[in-house]
C-alpha cells in the first residue's frame, strides 16, 4: 500500500501544486535526465523542483514518515470588513521510530460555496485551480485570508482530493454536509460529504432511533435528479449512493456490535429506498439496456452500476412483487454483471424466488467452475437468518472440494462477511471458523492461514464478542498442538497477543 496506493497520491500532488504544465515540465526533465537509468524518489523530487524552479520545503518528508496526517480548520467570518478566515493546523500521528514528525508540505485546493449552494466566485491569483484556489499547508499551523467575500461561506476543503489526510473540521454542521451532497462542483468532496452524512446518521441511530433526516433524502433526491437529467456522470451517482461497508463502520465504532451496526446499516437503506422509491424507479428505467448492444465500456459499466445500486435499495423493502421482478431481471439478463447483482439481492430473502433463482443460475452454469464460486460465494455471505446450516451443506455439494483453495476462499471465507451468521450472539460462526481452519492446516496451510484473517480483527468488536473469538482460537492453538502448521500457530500466537483471559 505504501509503494502503489501512497506513490500514487504523491505523483498526484505534485500534479495538483505545479498544474498541468508544471507537472509536464518536470516530467520532460525527468525522462530528459534519466532516461534508461535506474532513479530514486529524490530525483523525481528533483526534477520537478528544477524545472519550474520552486521551493517545495516540507513535501519530501512525505517520503520519509509514515502516517496519515490529520488537518484541523477552524474558520471565522468578519461581516464588517468581509474577511473570511482558515486556520489550519496539522499533526500527523507518533509512529514506531518516529517520536517527531516535521511538517508537510500539504495541497488543500478550496472552494467556497454561499448557503444556498452557489459557487462563490473567488479572486484570481497565480494559485487558482480550475476547482478551487490552492492553499499550501506547509507549517505546523497557518491561517489563510478571503477577500470580499459578501456573507458567510459554507467552505469545500480538500477538492479533487488534493493531499491524503484526515479533514478534522468541528464547525461542519448536518446541513452542511447536505448542502455540500446537494450543490457542490467537486464531484470529490460531493461524494466525500455523503459518506460523512452516512456515518453521522448510522452513528446517531445506534445510540437512538431516529428518523432519516428530510435533508438527506433532499440532497440525495437532487443527486438523482442530476443522474435523469444527465447533468451528473452515472458512475459518479452510484457512488454517492453507495454506504460505506459494514468494515468501514465497525473500524469507526469502539467496541462494535456488528449485528447492531448491520441492522441500521439496512434500516438506513430501507428508509431512503421508501422516500426515493419513484426517483429509484425513473433511474432504473432510464438505465435499461433490453435491446440494446452489451457495451463493455465506461458508459455501459457506469449505466449497469448506477442501476443496480438502485435496485440494491429497492429490494430491501422486500415485497413478492420486487423478489418477482428480481428474478425475472436474474433469468433475462444479458451479462454477468445484471445477473449476479439480481441473484445478490435475492439470496438475502426467505422467499420462494430466492431458492429459484439459486436454481437456475446453478443449471446454467454448472459446468463453469469460475461462476461456481461466484454461486457459492453469494450463498456464504449472505445475510439470511440461520445460513450457518446452509454453508455447512455446501462443503457437501459436489461443485465444493476443500483441497481446492479457491473453492475455500469463496464458501468459508465469504462466510464472515456476513454480519448476521458469523457474528451471531451463540458463537456459532466463530466455532465453524475455527473447526474449518483445524481441518484445513492439515491440508494447505497456506490457505488455512488466510482463513484465520477475521479472527484478527477481535479487538474492534464488543467484549462479548472479543471473549468468544479469542476462545475458539486458543481453542484452535490447544486442539491442535504440535500438530498445527507454522503458518497458523504464528498468526495465531500473534492474534492472541493482549487477548482477554476466557
Amino acid at each position: 500500500m505504501t509503494v502503489y496506493e501512497k506513490g500514487a497520491e504523491l505523483v498526484r500532488m505534485y500534479h495538483t501544486i505545479l498544474g498541468e504544465k508544471g507537472f509536464r515540465k518536470g516530467m520532460d526533465l525527468y525522462f530528459k535526465r534519466h532516461d534508461g537509468q535506474a532513479v530514486t524518489t529524490d530525483d523525481f523530487y528533483q526534477s520537478m523542483v528544477d524545472a519550474n524552479g520552486i521551493c517545495l520545503e516540507g513535501f519530501k518528508n512525505w517520503y520519509s514518515q509514515a502516517g496519515t496526517p490529520t488537518v484541523k480548520v477552524e474558520t471565522e467570518y468578519d461581516p464588517k470588513l468581509k474577511l473570511y478566515r482558515m486556520h489550519c493546523t496539522q499533526s500527523l500521528p507518533k509512529t514506531p521510530g518516529q517520536e517527531k514528525k516535521e511538517p508537510l508540505l500539504i495541497p488543500l485546493v478550496v472552494g467556497l460555496l454561499e448557503k444556498n449552494g452557489k459557487e462563490i466566485k473567488l479572486e484570481e491569483t497565480a494559485d487558482m485551480k480550475k476547482n478551487g484556489i490552492l492553499l499550501k499547508l506547509g507549517q505546523p499551523s497557518q491561517t489563510f485570508t478571503f477577500t470580499n467575500i459578501e456573507s458567510e461561506p459554507l467552505p469545500s476543503i480538500g477538492r479533487g482530493f488534493s493531499a491524503p489526510m484526515i479533514l478534522d473540521y468541528p464547525q461542519q454542521t448536518e446541513e452542511d454536509l447536505c448542502i455540500l451532497l446537494g450543490h457542490d462542483t467537486d464531484e470529490f468532496n460531493r461524494w466525500e460529504a455523503s459518506q460523512k452524512l452516512y456515518f453521522k446518521v448510522l452513528l446517531n441511530s445506534l445510540v437512538h432511533e431516529e428518523p432519516v433526516p428530510p435533508a438527506l433524502v433532499d440532497a440525495l433526491s437532487k443527486v438523482l435528479k442530476g443522474a435523469l437529467s444527465g447533468t451528473l456522470d452515472k458512475g459518479f451517482v452510484a457512488r454517492v449512493m453507495s454506504l460505506p461497508s459494514q468494515a468501514e463502520i465497525v473500524a469507526m465504532v469502539p467496541e462494535a456490535d456488528p449485528i447492531k451496526i448491520y441492522r441500521a446499516r439496512e434500516g438506513l437503506i430501507r428508509s431512503l429506498a421508501q422516500a426515493l422509491q419513484d426517483q429509484l424507479r425513473q433511474v432504473i428505467e432510464a438505465n435499461e439496456e433490453k435491446g440494446q448492444v452489451y457495451r463493455p465500456d465506461q458508459i455501459g459499466k457506469s449505466r449497469r452500476s448506477l442501476k443496480n445500486v438502485c435496485l440494491s435499495y429497492l429490494s430491501t423493502i422486500g415485497n413478492h412483487t420486487t423478489f418477482s421482478e428480481l428474478l425475472d431481471r436474474m433469468t433475462q439478463a444479458t451479462n454477468m454483471t445484471d445477473q449476479i447483482a439480481s441473484l445478490a439481492f435475492l439470496v438475502n430473502h426467505d422467499c420462494q424466488q430466492r431458492n429459484e433463482a439459486l436454481e437456475t443460475f446453478y443449471n446454467q452454469w454448472k459446468e463453469d467452475k469460475l461462476v461456481m464460486l461466484k454461486w457459492l460465494m453469494l450463498q456464504a455471505s449472505c445475510d439470511l437468518q440461520g445460513n450457518l446450516s446452509n454453508v455447512q451443506n455446501l462443503m457437501k455439494h459436489k461443485v465444493f472440494d476443500i483441497k481446492n483453495p479457491n473453492c475455500v476462499y469463496s464458501l468459508v471465507g465469504g462466510f464472515p462477511q456476513s454480519a448476521i451468521n458469523f457474528h451471531h450472539e451463540d458463537g456459532s460462526g466463530y466455532k465453524y471458523l475455527a473447526d474449518t481452519i483445524m481441518e484445513l492446516d492439515k491440508i494447505n496451510p497456506q490457505v488455512a492461514a488466510r482463513m484465520i484473517g477475521p479472527f484478527t480483527k477481535w479487538k474492534c468488536y464488543d467484549k462479548i464478542r472479543q471473549g468468544q473469538m479469542t476462545k475458539e482460537i486458543e481453542r484452535v492453538l490447544q486442539e491442535g498442538g504440535r500438530e498445527l502448521s507454522e503458518n497458523v500457530y504464528e498468526i495465531i500466537s500473534k492474534t492472541l497477543q493482549d487477548a482477554p483471559k476466557n
